[in-house]
């Protein structure tokens, strides 16, 4: 990994796996000294970037870590893999060992590894949470939902939040959002809430990103709040303070 730039995203990288992925490595970190241990996030890209790293890499997160002045405050390894079909959950234990290889790879800390996913991805940030409960110290799933419950009727029942209620969470979604109801986040929050969760953040918009989100299935109006969400002044210092 010696050709990765600090402060910078890499080009595709493809993992032992098979699995293609994106990192980005804050312009604190060294090849030549990766004893720093700094914190990494583990994000999961929504529907449009399925097989298809440009979208990844041209919107949201990604996008605003190719930008000096957004990516110069932000000191965590951010590893966005891939996934080369829908949904999520079929790659997620490979994007744990992805994340898990490139912790020892480059210098991160094992104790303070954060989860978040926007759409599709937020989806999946859900599942992988609950299914490495002890994992993560923090989960930020945005316009998400939990499998079963995309209609925002209630979480569904088969879904055992007790599993995370442990995790310090911060939950995003517009209440415009066109494409997965807000109602799947107002649920979440609720039964987190409900379980006596210790930490349960909620920033819940009132309109998604204007112009809407475009995409080749046409416009999304509310969807995009993760252009939002990632710019939210305290979502990293909340972050990098957390671990386990």
């Amino acid at each position: 990994m010696s050709s990765l730039m600090p402060g910078s995203v890499s080009g595709v990288l493809t993992a032992a796996s098979g699995l293609t992925y994106l990192v980005f490595v804050p312009k604190s970190w060294s090849a030549a000294s990766t004893g720093a241990k700094h914190p990494m996030l583990l994000f999961l890209h929504g529907a449009g970037g399925v097989n298809n790293p440009e979208n990844v890499l041209g919107q949201s997160l990604m996008r605003m870590l190719t930008q000096p002045d957004y990516a110069d405050k932000v000191n965590t390894i951010v590893v966005a893999p891939i996934a080369p079909k829908r949904p999520w959950q079929p790659h997620l234990e490979k994007a744990v060992e992805l994340m898990d290889g490139l912790a020892g790879e480059l210098g991160g800390d094992e104790k303070r590894i954060s989860l978040a996913g926007q759409s599709m991805g937020g989806n999946g940030a859900w599942s992988l949470a609950a299914l490495y409960p002890g994992k993560f110290c923090s989960l930020a799933p945005v316009c998400g939902y939990i499998e079963g419950g995309r209609e925002g009727a209630g979480v569904p029942s088969g879904f055992d939040l007790g599993r995370i209620a442990h995790v310090p969470t911060w939950v995003f979604h517009a209440a415009d959002d066109s494409v997965v109801g807000v109602g799947c986040s107002d649920a979440a929050v609720e039964g987190l809430e409900d379980l006596g969760a210790p930490e349960v953040k909620y920033t819940r918009y009132a309109e998604g990103r204007a112009p809407p989100c475009k995409t080749k299935a046409g416009d999304l109006p509310g969807h995009a709040s993760y252009e939002l969400a990632f710019r939210e002044e305290a979502f990293w210092p909340w972050l990098e303070s957390k671990t386990l």
